[in-house]
């Protein structure tokens, strides 16, 4: 990694962009103050973000059984932690530059036409499958790759080919909607496009999304390479064998780089300038996100809560339509539908509850900023504190090994998580003087499917809930093994990947017909 040119080159491009005649500091002398204090918030939240690093790996330094030595060694091989993170860490690199790199064409296609013409039909067009893919979670996406080379389709491509290309296909949706915001959003005023405010905007905006373009690196190279692949990979192999030093450094390696590429575009968005204005709600959108999130709700009425417990060997991997299972049966012989049902009814309860924490905690949060003034609100009120998906999967997995891995502390670590985002957007909320409402409602949505997403993923690597228990990510980590013998299990990921497709697409409905510089 070379980062030293990096400050240069980043301090002359922003001398650029403060000399472009459309750029806000200039045109208008008298919002330079509103500036500083952007750049004020984007450097507090780094700031908070680092402290809530920091203060969880110590809370597991000082938590873990016999404490942690302080030499840096791997307990298990005697090696430096830097000897087994840095080869992980550059392949993870590596598998997400391919990945972006293949997807940036797509992108490009999507995005560009959208970001000039923003709530247009052509916006709408082109959005539509963008936002669609970015609400598929990446493990559904490399399972569904996967399974179509075990089951025939495409048999004469490697199974780590068609998890990595479903990997760029999810990456295209994401740099599409992160192309098309940096483009509308330096346009929002009729300011006059500038080339290097829109690469500005447009890297930027790229830049913020690094802990869920890492996350989903990460996810696809344990899919399609086994539990072991990647810098996660490492981290989860040194939990099972209590190598803690090595966990440490992984999860250290991680969140700095969520960090500083998103402290980066933040300063690179701040300085592109622009503010999106209101544009017109997409019905359709809203309408097809609310369906697909009704699936989701109404799949705990699946099955009988019974037969999801009961195991019977000798109907194990039976296929769908056998007698008395419509779907199947798993590979311990339990009715699969009845799974999906018990499933989707742990995951909910566990959003629900953490959403329901993450909501009280941002409303005390925003109320005493609101109530101590612009200062106040900039210090307690940032919008996230390590962004992304990275956040609630960190504190999940530290509150699996701190306490007893069950619903009870996923809530409570998902919620608390969850609470800076909840707190940014009651701010929003409360400091707005048109109506924000289609906006609030968009971001509790988006967190929602946030808090989802991360009860999934830590459920597929092991840290959600504990059998007999089962949760649609825990469910979808049982069918992996046997997806080649019995595909069927991979109805299981459907009604999660609904739902929180149908949550990105009615949030992102939403906040487009709100204005805002986020």
């Amino acid at each position: 990694m070379r980062l030293g040119p990096a400050g240069p080159n980043l301090f002359h491009a922003w001398c650029v962009l403060h000399r472009e005649p459309g750029c806000r500091a200039r045109a208008a002398p008298w919002r330079r103050g509103a500036m500083r204090t952007t750049y004020t918030e984007r450097l507090i939240r780094f700031g908070l973000g680092l402290a809530a690093a920091a203060l969880l790996l110590w809370l597991l330094r000082e938590s873990l059984p016999g404490g942690m030595p302080g030499d840096g060694l791997s307990l298990r091989t005697g090696q430096p932690v830097g000897e087994l993170i840095a080869p992980a860490l550059g392949t993870t690199l590596g598998n997400a530059a391919a990945a972006l790199l293949f997807a940036l064409p797509a992108a490009l296609l999507l995005g560009v036409p959208a970001g000039f013409r923003p709530h247009s039909v052509i916006d709408r067009v082109l959005q539509a499958p963008a936002v669609a893919v970015m609400g598929v979670p990446a493990f559904t996406a490399a399972i569904l790759g996967v399974w179509l080379i075990m089951s025939g389709p495409l048999d004469h491509l490697r199974l780590a080919g068609a998890a990595h290309g479903a990997l760029t296909v999810l990456l295209a949706g994401w740099l599409a909607r992160a192309i098309r915001d940096g483009l509308a959003g330096t346009r929002g005023e009729g300011v006059p496009l500038a080339p290097v405010r829109a690469v500005a905007a447009v890297l930027g905006r790229i830049l913020q999304q690094t802990g869920n373009i890492l996350l989903f690196t990460m996810v696809v190279e344990v899919v399609a390479r086994g539990s072991g692949a990647g810098v996660w990979g490492q981290v989860t192999t040194a939990v099972l064998n209590r190598d803690f030093p090595v966990f440490h450094a992984g999860l250290w390696v991680l969140i700095a780089l969520v960090l500083v590429g998103h402290l980066l575009g933040d300063l690179l968005v701040t300085a592109a300038g622009g503010t999106r204005p209101a544009g017109r709600l997409s019905r359709g959108w809203l309408v097809i996100g609310c369906l697909l999130f009704v699936l989701l709700l109404a799949a705990p009425l699946l099955g009988d809560a019974s037969a999801a417990l009961s195991a019977d060997l000798s109907l194990r991997l039976l296929p769908p339509g056998s007698e008395g299972h419509a779907l199947g049966t798993d590979h311990m012989g339990r009715d699969v539908l009845s799974r999906i049902g018990a499933g989707a009814r742990t995951s909910l309860a566990i959003a629900g509850g953490a959403m329901l924490v993450a909501a009280l905690g941002g409303a005390v949060l925003a109320g005493i900023g609101l109530a101590t003034g612009r200062v106040g609100s900039a210090v307690l009120t940032p919008r996230v504190a390590v962004p992304g998906l990275v956040g609630p999967v960190v504190a999940g997995l530290a509150g699996a090994l701190i306490w007893r891995p069950g619903i009870i502390t996923l809530i409570v670590t998902l919620g608390v998580a969850s609470i800076p985002a909840m707190g940014w957007a009651f701010r929003r909320f409360g400091m707005s003087k048109g109506q924000q409402g289609a906006a609030l409602l968009g971001l509790v949505l988006l967190a929602f499917a946030q808090i989802l997403l991360a009860e999934f993923i830590l459920g597929l690597f092991g840290f959600g809930v504990m059998p007999p228990s089962a949760s649609l990510g825990s469910l979808v980590r049982d069918a992996m093994p046997h997806l080649r013998q019995a595909p069927h299990l991979l109805w299981s990921a459907l009604p999660g990947a609904a739902g929180v497709m149908g949550l990105f697409l009615a949030g992102h409905a939403l906040l487009d017909a709100a204005p805002g510089e986020e």
